[in-house]
């Protein structure tokens, strides 16, 4: 009843400590959802809602720097080029301010950006798919997440 909400970018060691060496994305492994699991005996879905925040601004970083990382590693039209670094920089900016979350908004070409990086070979997709889960917990994010997946191209 008392624990704490979730956290990202905590690193809580032990066997999900692990998990990042072993090719997760810098914030898959940092994640702690020991509040996440629901104390109810029933089969009826959980009425609760799990909040994550961040410990520290430097979780989004850790991220943006494995995308920049996987991203140099990747040959031809997978890899960032142009102007993406500098919106990836942007969305992480947004990210990594949650106390004005509520006064920020992502822009189209941010989720251009994300829904091409989600094409990645599997082996490098999860620190994606970790800013794809802050995106969607973002309040324009949540909302802009499926419109925008609907018509960019």
């Amino acid at each position: 009843a008392g624990a704490p909400p979730p956290v990202l970018g905590m690193d809580t060691g032990g066997a999900a400590g692990g998990a990042a060496g072993a090719g997760a994305g810098a914030g898959a492994a940092a994640m702690d959802t020991s509040a996440a699991s629901s104390s109810s005996s029933s089969s009826a879905a959980p009425t609760h809602s799990t909040f994550y925040k961040f410990e520290s601004a430097s979780a989004v970083e850790k991220i943006k720097a494995k995308v920049e990382e996987l991203s140099a590693a990747l040959d031809g039209d997978l890899a960032m080029s142009g102007g993406e670094p500098v919106v990836l920089s942007n969305l992480c900016t947004t990210l990594s301010q949650t106390h004005r979350w509520h006064a920020s908004s992502l822009t189209y070409e941010e989720f251009r950006l994300l829904k091409r990086l989600l094409s990645w070979p599997t082996t490098s997709i999860f620190p994606v798919l970790d800013l794809m889960r802050l995106v969607a917990a973002h309040p324009d994010g949540a909302s802009k997440l499926g419109s925008s997946f609907a018509g960019v191209k």
